[in-house]
C-alpha cells in the first residue's frame, strides 16, 4: 500500500535553480540516495548495581526575568522564532512548560549604580547569545538494530564515582564498538547537567596506522512507560570520521537530569534505564546513472565516398567506424538496394556498432540526416511518407529539394473528403521509429468526443505504441516535438511545439484544439490538396540514459 517515500518539498525551484547554490550547474543537476535497512539482529547488555534505595528527585526551574522597569515583578520580550527550533530546544533541554536562565544575573545594587551603565535614561538593555547544537530528537517504536545496554539501579552507578562507564564490545558495520555512558555528565566537554553518551570504535590494534572509519550513528533511550525510543542524532546528519586521533564521537548533553530522572518521561523507571545504539558504515560503493541530452555533438558528420561505384560488385559496402558523443556508428551502403527495394534504389543505413555491449533494454536515440550528395547541386535530402489511406499501407519515398530541415515523419492522408464523409472517428498513421521507440500519429478529423471541442476542430496527438511493453518498469521516455498541419500552398504551416514525459501511463500528447476545421477547410489556405492531407511530426530530442554497471 506505501512503496514510495520521499520529500515533496524537496528543494524549492528557487533555491535550486539559483547558480550561487551550485545545485544546477551548467544545466546539469546530481541526485543521490543512502539506504539503510533496519533489522532486529542486534545484541544487549545488561549493567546491574544490587541496591534499590528510592530515588530523589529535584526539579529545579531558572527563570529569565527582564529587568525594564523597578516597580514591574517582570516583563517579557516579543517572541522570537529561531532559523532552527529543534536545536534551540536540544541546547537547553526546553519542555513544554519550563523557563531557562539565571536568578541572579546581576546584583540590584550594581544594576542601580550609574556607574556602571546598566541603567541608561531609566531604561535597561537585556540581551541573550543563542548557541545552537545541532541535534535532533525524534521518537520511534522500532527498537536499535545493532545494540542494547541496560543499567540497572543507576543511582548506584551514578553515586559510586565512575567517571565513565564503558559497555561490552559489540559488532557493527564490519568493526567492533563500545557505548561510553558518563552517568554524572561529561564536564570536559560542557557536559556537567546532562547523562552524556558517546560511540566508541574498539580492537584498532590491528588496522593500518592511517586507518579511517565513517559511519552514520544514531543514540537511543527507552520511554519505558510509552515503549518508544528517543533517538539523537545529528541534525544536519554528518557522517563521523573516527581515526586514530579521535576514537569516540557521541553528544556531552544527551539528555538533562531533569528530563531523564522525571518518572512521567519513562526513562528511568524503577531506578533502571535502556540505552541503544546503530550504527552504519558509509563506504563509496554507489552506483550511478546519468540522463543525457545531447543536441548537435561535435563531429558529428560521417563522409563515406565510394570510388569506382559503375563496377562495385559486392552486396554492400561498409565505412569506417566514428565516434559520436559516447557511441560508434558507422554507415552501409547497398549499391543496388536491400530487400524489397533491391534493384529499384541506393540503401543507406546507419548502424550503432558494438549494440550487444548496450546492458538490457538500453537504447541510444539519435536524429540524423541521411544524404546522396551531388556533386554540382545542393545537398537532396531523402523523407519517408507513409500513406493512411485505407486502400493502401504500403511505404513510398518521396524526394524533393526544400529549405527547412525534413521532420522525422510525415503522415499522408489521401481521399480526406471521403473520411470525413464517413464520419470515421480517428485515423492512425502506420507505426514509426524514433529513438529505438515506436510511435504514430492519431488524427481526430471532427475532434475529439468533446462538447466544445467535436465538430469545430481537428485534433492531434503523438502516440508511444506498446508502452506497457516497450517500457522498463516506471520508464520514462522525453520527447521535444512539434505536431505540424502542413500548408502545401504557401507553406504556411499550423505548428505545435512542446515536451512531454511518456510513460506506460501517459502514452499520448497533443492538442484536442489544433486547427479549426473551417481554417483546415478553405481552399485559399491550402492545407487540403488534391483531397489529401498532410500531418507532421519533428521530433527534436528524445531522451538517453545510461547507467552504471
Amino acid at each position: 500500500m506505501k512503496t514510495e517515500v520521499g520529500f515533496a518539498q524537496f528543494l524549492s525551484l528557487e533555491s535550486f535553480k539559483d547558480a550561487c547554490n551550485g545545485y544546477l550547474f551548467d544545466d546539469s543537476c546530481v541526485f543521490g540516495a543512502e539506504i539503510s535497512v533496519f533489522e532486529r539482529t542486534g545484541n544487549w547488555e545488561q549493567v546491574s548495581i544490587v541496591k534499590n534505595p528510592v530515588s530523589n528527585n529535584k526539579l529545579i526551574t531558572l527563570k529569565f526575568e527582564n529587568l525594564s522597569k523597578a516597580h514591574v515583578d517582570r516583563h517579557y520580550s516579543s517572541a522570537v522564532t529561531l532559523a532552527d527550533a529543534n536545536c534551540h530546544k536540544a541546547f537547553f533541554q526546553f519542555s513544554c512548560a519550563a523557563s531557562w536562565g539565571y536568578a541572579k544575573v546581576v546584583t540590584l545594587e550594581d544594576l542601580h549604580d550609574a556607574s556602571k551603565g546598566y541603567i541608561k535614561n531609566d531604561s535597561s538593555i537585556v540581551q541573550v547569545e543563542f548557541t545552537v547544537i545541532r541535534i535532533r530528537r525524534t521518537t520511534r517504536e522500532f527498537p536499535p538494530s545493532h545494540y542494547l545496554f541496560k543499567v540497572e539501579s543507576f543511582s548506584l552507578l551514578a553515586k559510586s564515582g565512575v567517571e565513565k562507564y564503558e559497555s561490552d564490545a559489540f559488532e557493527a558495520a564490519g568493526h567492533k564498538w563500545r557505548l561510553a555512558l558518563y552517568p554524572n555528565g561529561d564536564t570536559k566537554s560542557n557536559g556537567s547537567g546532562f547523562i552524556s553518551l558517546y560511540l566508541v570504535i574498539d580492537e584498532t590494534e590491528d588496522l593500518p596506522l592511517t586507518w579511517e572509519v565513517h559511519v552514520s550513528f544514531r543514540l537511543f533511550v527507552l520511554d519505558q512507560i510509552h515503549d518508544k525510543y528517543l533517538t539523537i542524532e545529528d541534525a544536519d546528519g554528518t557522517i563521523k570520521r573516527f581515526h586514530w586521533m579521535k576514537t569516540e564521537w557521541g553528544f556531552a548533553q544527551f539528555l538533562s537530569f531533569e528530563i531523564f530522572n522525571d518518572s512521567s518521561n519513562g526513562y528511568l523507571v524503577g531506578d533502571g534505564c535502556i540505552f541503544g545504539a546503530e550504527v552504519f558504515l558509509m563506504e563509496r560503493n554507489c552506483k550511478w546513472e546519468c540522463l543525457s541530452m545531447i543536441k548537435e555533438p561535435e563531429d558529428n558528420t560521417i563522409a563515406f565516398k565510394l570510388e569506382g561505384f559503375s563496377k562495385l560488385d559486392r552486396k554492400y559496402y561498409e565505412s569506417s567506424v566514428h565516434t559520436i558523443g559516447d557511441s560508434k556508428w558507422k554507415l552501409t551502403v547497398y549499391p543496388k538496394g536491400n530487400v524489397k527495394f533491391k534493384g529499384r534504389a541506393l540503401s543507406v543505413f546507419l548502424e550503432l556498432v558494438e549494440a550487444e555491449k548496450l546492458p538490457p533494454k538500453r537504447k541510444v536515440y539519435a536524429e540524423y540526416k541521411l544524404r546522396a550528395r551531388q556533386m554540382t547541386y545542393s545537398a537532396m535530402e531523402t523523407m519517408f511518407h507513409t500513406s493512411g489511406s485505407s486502400s493502401s499501407s504500403n511505404e513510398e519515398i518521396v524526394r524533393y529539394k526544400r529549405d527547412i530541415p525534413p521532420a522525422h515523419y510525415t503522415f499522408r492522408i489521401e481521399g480526406f473528403s471521403l473520411l470525413l464523409k464517413s464520419k470515421v472517428e480517428k485515423i492512425e498513421s502506420a507505426i514509426f521509429e524514433a529513438g529505438g521507440y515506436k510511435w504514430k500519429l492519431k488524427l481526430f478529423p471532427q475532434g475529439i468526443d468533446d462538447e466544445k471541442v467535436k465538430g469545430d476542430w481537428l485534433s492531434l496527438y503523438f502516440w508511444l505504441c506498446d508502452s506497457s511493453t516497450t517500457l522498463p518498469p516506471k520508464g520514462t521516455v522525453y520527447a521535444d516535438f512539434k505536431l505540424r498541419v502542413l500548408d502545401q500552398r504557401r507553406d504556411q504551416h499550423v505548428q505545435k511545439s512542446t515536451t512531454h514525459w511518456f510513460t506506460a501511463s501517459s502514452h499520448f500528447w497533443g492538442w484536442k484544439e489544433f486547427i479549426r476545421l473551417g481554417n483546415l477547410h478553405e481552399r485559399s489556405k491550402g492545407f487540403v490538396m488534391n483531397d489529401t492531407l498532410k500531418v507532421q511530426v519533428q521530433v527534436n530530442v528524445i531522451s538517453v540514459t545510461k547507467c552504471s554497471k
